[in-house]
């Protein structure tokens, strides 16, 4: 294995282990603070205080969440664009082959099996160029949605555990 691609994999786990700790915290403290929780009526400071607490940290679980489904996205996006270069590299073999015999004949596509004269190997390069440029434009947009997420989850759940020692301190 590369070490490009150990790397990724060992940044890949521990992001994944991260966000799920985080989300963990902030769901054990939702279920722990809300479990008997009853404001007063009228609202005091600490009740304020305690359901401001319990909104952000809603919020940064959902942002948590978001953080997860839109990366997995984007890997999924990164999977089918290095599918594509792939069969992409098997067309650009089958054109060179093509070329250095003279444009004689036919290759036949490692992937497919299928026959393929010059023009429809440059055209299926070129359709698989349009196809990747889209899925990575898609990749890219999944993945800079993940970073706002994370970045999202992050003031959340530091603006709960403010508000949570803030409520704490009132009470």
């Amino acid at each position: 294995m590369s070490a490009s691609l150990s790397l990724f994999e060992k940044e890949h786990n521990a992001r994944e282990k991260y966000i799920y700790f985080i989300c963990g915290v902030a769901g054990a403290l939702i279920a722990y603070l809300g479990k008997d929780y009853k404001p007063n009526h009228p609202w005091t400071t600490h009740d304020t205080l305690t359901i401001s607490t319990l909104g952000s940290l809603i919020l940064a679980f959902g942002f948590g969440i978001g953080n997860i489904l839109s990366y997995i996205q984007g890997i999924s996006e990164n999977k089918d664009l290095l599918v594509a270069f792939e069969e992409m590299g098997n067309f650009v073999e089958s054109k060179n082959f093509l070329r250095a015999n003279m444009f004689v004949g036919v290759s036949t596509n490692k992937k497919d099996g299928k026959d393929y004269t010059l023009e429809e190997v440059e055209a299926h390069i070129t359709t698989i160029n349009k196809k990747s440029e889209k899925i990575k434009i898609e990749m890219d947009r999944w993945f800079a949605l993940s970073k706002v997420t994370f970045k999202i989850c992050h003031f959340f759940l530091f603006a709960g555990f403010i508000l949570l020692v803030c409520s704490k301190i009132v009470s």
